[in-house]
């Protein structure tokens, strides 16, 4: 069915698509991936775009979150003298360019001795590049000797590495042994990652009971990527009876941790008023502090929400800003968002933007509903995008499902023995975690 509307009178319906995109995007993905050209400017040594992948995999932006996968990225453009990546390390990490590099013998002379969590954090170093030449192979290898002994944050760190192909051929199926056996000692990340991988049907038959079941379990130790995601799963309907004051409790105590994905979520929930009295002031505080954080999809929403004058006054100025962070990170910003900014606009005599909405019915037997947001202006892009997040703890990535409908990610765990989040927060190194979404998203460990 196809709608036309100005934006301002209909920003709620467009705001209501734009959680949808959200949660497309946050959906759980199979082996979601870096949008290409930030990756492919990465890989080929570009610094600028190592720091945006690496605050990409941060927060989950559109790939399976990851703080070992981060910090890898942010060390990479820092080594370059990216001043912003060598923030990023300090702010974020706790460390600056150099990190702990001048422990690598002495980690490496314990790891040789047998001990578990001395090898994890070996293969951390490797697969970061900290203190020792980069190598997936070796980080592996470090990996499997810890786990083999049965060291949890290891376990998970292999899981991811198999779940992502690192160092190692793609294998579903023995990411799940690894996640399974280290959810089993109670390590959050990875019972958010086994979750995750039921979710997005990886290595296991898709059930979504199954997936809230590990999503809970996770969230009740307080895992801000787990509780984003159970919030995501209540939202929708999945696995469990929707419900929408569930979903936004589950939310607020990802968003309180100040895992950015449940902030914007949150955001979107005040905006249209599900769980939660219609709010747009406190849609716009919850957009903007995930937006602060760099996520791209909020930097989208907040310029729209100034460019419409929604819970602010309307500023145009202020609005091609936050289009053109968001653009910045290759977020696909619409044409008509973007400064000359307004060649291309249909103007309409209440100062808003002429906006196609177009609401698609069920496609490809998911079974939900998927939306579209198209420019009337002669490009007719189409607006997506959405956090994703990896299963690492060190971690796996996950992330949210495209399911045409809403869906979120779900992250786990941190990037060094540490824990790991399942959409949301979580630090790399020992117990924190990274990784979904807004997406979801695993991440390594200590």
């Amino acid at each position: 069915m196809m709608k036309r509307t100005s934006a301002r009178a209909a920003l709620g319906a467009v705001a209501t698509l734009l959680v949808v995109f959200f949660l497309q995007a946050c959906a759980i993905r199979p082996m979601p991936v870096a949008y290409p050209p930030v990756e492919q400017m990465a890989q080929q040594g570009d610094a600028k775009a190592q720091n945006v992948l690496g605050t990409m995999y941060r927060l989950g932006d559109r790939v399976m979150q990851s703080d070992l996968e981060a910090r890898k990225w942010y060390r990479r453009a820092a080594a370059q003298g990216n001043a912003e990546a060598q923030n990023n390390l300090a702010l974020r990490y706790g460390q600056g360019q150099g990190g702990a590099q001048g422990d690598a013998g002495a980690v490496t002379s314990a790891a040789g001795q047998g001990d578990a969590k001395a090898q994890n954090s070996l293969g951390e170093m490797y697969y970061e590049g900290q203190g020792v030449a980069q190598s997936d192979t070796e980080a592996m290898l470090w990996f499997q000797k810890a786990a083999a002994q049965g060291f949890a944050p290891a376990q998970y760190n292999l899981g991811w590495l198999y779940a992502e192909g690192q160092g190692v051929g793609h294998n579903d199926g023995e990411a799940v042994k690894w996640f399974r056996q280290a959810a089993d000692q109670r390590l959050a990340e990875a019972q958010h990652g086994v979750g995750v991988m039921y979710a997005s049907g990886r290595g296991v038959a898709r059930n979504d009971g199954e997936a809230v079941k590990w999503f809970r379990l996770a969230a009740d130790q307080g895992l801000a990527q787990a509780q984003f995601s159970l919030g995501v799963q209540y939202a929708n309907g999945w696995g469990v009876a929707r419900d929408d004051a569930e979903a936004v409790r589950w939310l607020c105590l990802a968003a309180d941790q100040g895992f950015a994905p449940a902030q914007q979520f949150l955001g979107a929930m005040y905006g249209t008023g599900r769980g939660v009295a219609q709010d747009s002031a406190e849609a716009l505080k919850w957009m903007r502090l995930a937006a602060d954080q760099g996520l791209a999809e909020a930097q989208f929403v907040l310029g729209m929400m100034y460019q419409n004058g929604e819970g602010v006054a309307r500023d145009e100025g202020e609005a091609a800003r936050w289009y053109r962070l968001a653009a910045d990170q290759a977020f696909p910003v619409l044409p008509f968002n973007l400064p000359a900014m307004y060649a291309d606009i249909e103007a309409t005599p209440g100062g808003g933007i002429d906006i196609q909405v177009d609401v698609q019915g069920p496609r490809g037997g998911g079974g939900r509903p998927g939306a579209s947001v198209r420019g009337s202006s002669s490009h007719g892009a189409s607006a997506r995008g959405g956090s994703g997040s990896s299963p690492k703890r060190g971690g796996a990535r996950s992330s949210a499902r495209g399911r045409g409908g809403a869906s979120s990610s779900s992250r786990g765990g941190g990037g060094r023995g540490g824990s790991s989040s399942s959409r949301g927060g979580g630090g790399g190194r020992s117990g924190s975690s990274s990784r979904g979404g807004g997406g979801s998203s695993l991440s390594s460990k200590h």
